[in-house]
Order: structure tokens, then C-alpha cells, then sequence
């Protein structure tokens, strides 16, 4: 007779009693931030911006000040973008018409009544020529708290106001009383200290005394290639510079050498500004038409502005300055296109886990997918709606979405949810995650998790029958079915 063999078989269509599971799950993810815009402003009446550029924020009062570039004066704002005052060269027409003293006609504030009027620029008193950056000193035990420095890169000078703008002085030389080379950043950093980066790749930094003194310890950057305009400095005196015809940004310590791993931070590619949140030291680089944030070891934590990451607000071209409230995280750009400042709000989504499924059925062909959602209305206000699972035979999730129940969650702890699914195949590999909406429409996306409902082979119960017996062997014929997996039989 045939001596004995082993065959392989895949195909079959019946699910068996015999069952295991093979599970593979996730572990909890952690909540996740995202930036939504929130608004725009500066867009009308006497405060309208002109090719705005530089954005700064004063962290205390949550002021932030513009540089409208176009009209060679400062604008300041509320956080939520109300016109308060604006500073800069006869900018208050009706004080210029009553011959008032000249610090009365360079202030305009929204609450006076005055006309407000664009500013004469020059290199006079207080007067603004082609201003570009602009930093704030937020430090409440700094000598100069609340106070804006602006470069006017005509004139290579740093001019100094205070917080309601009246005029206080310059910096106007760096290392042995040299002239500045050509400013491409002026930053406060949390102390107070005030930063200059100069086109000769010199960096500078000053006292927060009321007339700012340079500290004896000037550096130059190291990061390859010529100087371009961009510059930021964190809570560690770590500093962000713009650097090479590609504009690379690049993290320096605070002697001027680059960190390891962080000499092309961001890619190369249009960069229009660099702003740190004092708070945790994350990195916002502004792209031109959109944004990129990145936490103090690198790690990239999302880009905002445009409409390819879904998020569009900013015209393409026209991202300009940009700064981080370090009280909230909004981070706000200057538009220099559209002439305004647009907001873009912190959101914190729901706490999403994809649990493991349980109650894997063979016979039926179903299972329970498990999980829990946070909703972290406490800390974000995000009520977690529209709950549900996602699944398919691959990450596509090509089988679509099932309800979970509960289908919506509120507060702040997490409630788990589970949904049933059915008509699934046997032995094979099904991907899955939990999914939760907030109340702002963005959706939290939990872990990818899988499962297998592991069935063995079935043979037909029935003897076997044999055929074309011979001296020399004989068929012998049965029913295998391999439940939709690679089955080897004898």
C-alpha cells in the first residue's frame, strides 16, 4: 500500500466547535493635545494690521503685542484679541493735533477715544523703522517686567517700552561696544535676560535692569551655513536658532555649541518664526502655512494652521511671527497675507484605552471589543461623544465602525465601553481600536489592538471510504475542513 503523507489544505467554510483565542492588545494611551483654531483678529478699523510680523506674549497678563510692520508701530491685544493700545511715532492723531507732548502722541489706546492713525517711520525717539521680532519680559521679579523690546533692523537698535508704551530706551551694541551686525531675534527668557541673535552669528544676552546691561559672556552659534531670521530661548537658556539657505533650525546650548540630535530640528523649508512655551519647553516653528510643534527631546507633537493637517486657517505664504501663551499653550501667528493674527486654542482629546476583547465565539462567529474612555472634562472640558469601535482584517478598519455603549461618557474618570461584533471568520486576524469624539468634533483615536478566534480543523465524522484497492496500494477518501487556516493532514 501508499506509504503515509502529509498534505496542506487552506480553504474551507464552516466554523468548529473546538475553540482557543488568540488575543493581542494595547496598553492605555495617553491623553493627546491638539491645537484647533480659535480666532482671528486685527482685521479692522483704526488697529487694522499691515504685513504684520512679529508676535510676542507677555505670560502675567496674557497681553500680546504685534509689530504691524506696515503701519511701523506696535499693536497690543487682549488674549482673546480686543485693541488696546498701540505705540509708535505720532500714532495718536488727535494728540498730534493738539500739539500734546510728543510721549502722548506716540501712545493710542482704545479706551481714550483718540483717532489712532499708522506711525511715521525714522530713527528718532521711540520711532520705528522696518521693525521685525519682538519679545516680552514676563518675569514678575525681573526690573523690567511687562516690558517689550522690538528690533528696528533699519537702524540696528533693540527699542525698549514699557507694557502701556511709552519709550524707555535702546540696546544698540553687543560684545566691546560694537554696532550690531544685523538682527535676526531678540527673545526674554524666564529670568528676564534679554537675547540677541545677530546675522554675524553672534549671541548676545543682557541684564533685565531698567537700562539693560550686556553680560560678558557672548557666544556664537555653531550651527552650520549663514545666519537667517528666526530665534528663540526656553527655560533652560537652551536657545533655537534659524540657520542655512534651506532656513534649519537648530538647539543650541546656552554657549552657543548644538545639542546632539537636534541640528536640523524640523527639516529644512520655509521657517517664519520660532516661539518656546516656558511651561514645558515644547517648540512651535512656524512653516509659512502652517505649524510645528515639537517637546524639548524632539519629539514632534503635531502640526496646525492649514488645511492638510486639518486645521486650515492660515493663508499659504503668509505665516509670519508667532508666540505661546505659557499660561494656556494658545499659540498665536501673525498672518502677513490676510493682515491679521490668527489664535489656535489647546484641546485636550479624550483619554482613549482599547481594552481586550472577551466572549470569543466559535459557533457564532462574534466577540466583544472592550475599552474605556476618560472623558477629561475637568481638565479640557471635552465632553467625550460618539463612541465607537473601528474594525477590519487590517489597520484600514475596512469593516467600519460599531457603536459602543455607552455611546457618549461625561466627567472626569474613565468609563468603560464595550460593543458586539459578529460574522467573523475563523483563525483569522482582526485589527481594532477605540475611538472617541469630543465635544469640539476632534476624535481621539485609542491603540490598535487584535484578536484570532483559533479554531481547529474539523474532519467529517463519517468512516472513511477506501477505493481502487490494488495489490500494490488504495485511495482512501475523507472530508477535511481547515476553518480558514494553513491545515496539514495524513
Amino acid at each position: 500500500m501508499r506509504s503515509p503523507s502529509t498534505t496542506r489544505l487552506t480553504t474551507g467554510v464552516t466554523l468548529c466547535v473546538l475553540a482557543g483565542s488568540l488575543v493581542r492588545w494595547s496598553a492605555p494611551a495617553p491623553a493627546t493635545t491638539v491645537h484647533v483654531f480659535s480666532s482671528s483678529f486685527g482685521g479692522s478699523g483704526a488697529s487694522a494690521l499691515s504685513s504684520p510680523s512679529g508676535v510676542a506674549v507677555n505670560d502675567a497678563t496674557e497681553d500680546v503685542y504685534v509689530v504691524d510692520k506696515g503701519n511701523n508701530r506696535v499693536e497690543q491685544f487682549s488674549s482673546l484679541g480686543t485693541f488696546s493700545l498701540m505705540f509708535g511715532k505720532e500714532v495718536n492723531k488727535t494728540k498730534v493735533e493738539a500739539a500734546a507732548p510728543e510721549s502722548e502722541q506716540n501712545v493710542c489706546t482704545a479706551a481714550s477715544g483718540d483717532t489712532c492713525q499708522a506711525g511715521i517711520e525714522g530713527s528718532g525717539v521711540g520711532q520705528l523703522d522696518s521693525p521685525e521680532a519682538i519679545a516680552v519680559d514676563s518675569d514678575l521679579s525681573s526690573s523690567s517686567v511687562g516690558d517689550v523690546y522690538v528690533t528696528n533692523t533699519a537702524d540696528l537698535v533693540i527699542d525698549k517700552f514699557s507694557a502701556s508704551g511709552a519709550y524707555l530706551g535702546q540696546i544698540a551694541t553687543g560684545e566691546g561696544g560694537a554696532a550690531f551686525s544685523g538682527l535676526d531675534g531678540v527673545a526674554v527668557d524666564a529670568g528676564g535676560k534679554v537675547w540677541v541673535y545677530q546675522e554675524s552669528k553672534e549671541i548676545d544676552d543682557y541684564s533685565d535692569a531698567l537700562v539693560n546691561k550686556f553680560l560678558p559672556l557672548s557666544r556664537e552659534s555653531h550651527a552650520g551655513g549663514g545666519v537667517e531670521p528666526g530665534f528663540a530661548v526656553d527655560s533652560e537658556d537652551n536657545l533655537y536658532v534659524v540657520h542655512r539657505g534651506g532656513r534649519v533650525v537648530a538647539k543650541l546650548n546656552s554657549a552657543g555649541k548644538v545639542l546632539e540630535g537636534f541640528e536640523e530640528l524640523g527639516g529644512a523649508g520655509p521657517k517664519t518664526g520660532i516661539a518656546v512655551d516656558l511651561a514645558n519647553n515644547d517648540a512651535y516653528l512656524g512653516n509659512g502655512h502652517s505649524v510645528s510643534g515639537f517637546t524639548a527631546i524632539g519629539s514632534p507633537i503635531g502640526e496646525f494652521g492649514s488645511e492638510q493637517f486639518g486645521s486650515a486657517q492660515l493663508t499659504s505664504g503668509g505665516g509670519s511671527g508667532i508666540a505661546v501663551n505659557s499660561a494656556n499653550g494658545t499659540v498665536y501667528v501673525a498672518d502677513s497675507v490676510a493682515n491679521v493674527v490668527d489664535s489656535f486654542a489647546v484641546f485636550v482629546l479624550p483619554d482613549v484605552t482599547t481594552g481586550a476583547p472577551s466572549n470569543l465565539q466559535p459557533q457564532t462567529g462574534s466577540a466583544t471589543l472592550n475599552g474605556a474612555v476618560n472623558p477629561l472634562e475637568g481638565e479640557a472640558k471635552s465632553e467625550a461623544q460618539g463612541i465607537e469601535f473601528e474594525y477590519g482584517l487590517s489597520t484600514a478598519y475596512e469593516l467600519g465602525v460599531v457603536a459602543a455603549s455607552p455611546a457618549e461618557a461625561t466627567g472626569n474618570s474613565q468609563v468603560a465601553v464595550t460593543a458586539e461584533v459578529s460574522g467573523l471568520l475563523p483563525n483569522a486576524v482582526y485589527d481594532y481600536r477605540l475611538n472617541a469624539t469630543n465635544a469640539t468634533g476632534l476624535i481621539s483615536h485609542g491603540r490598535n489592538a487584535g484578536f484570532t478566534i483559533s479554531v481547529l480543523p474539523a474532519v467529517d465524522d463519517q468512516p472513511a471510504t477506501v477505493t481502487d484497492v490494488g495489490r500494490s496500494g488504495a485511495v482512501f477518501q475523507g472530508t477535511v475542513n481547515p476553518e480558514n487556516s494553513e491545515t496539514f493532514y495524513h
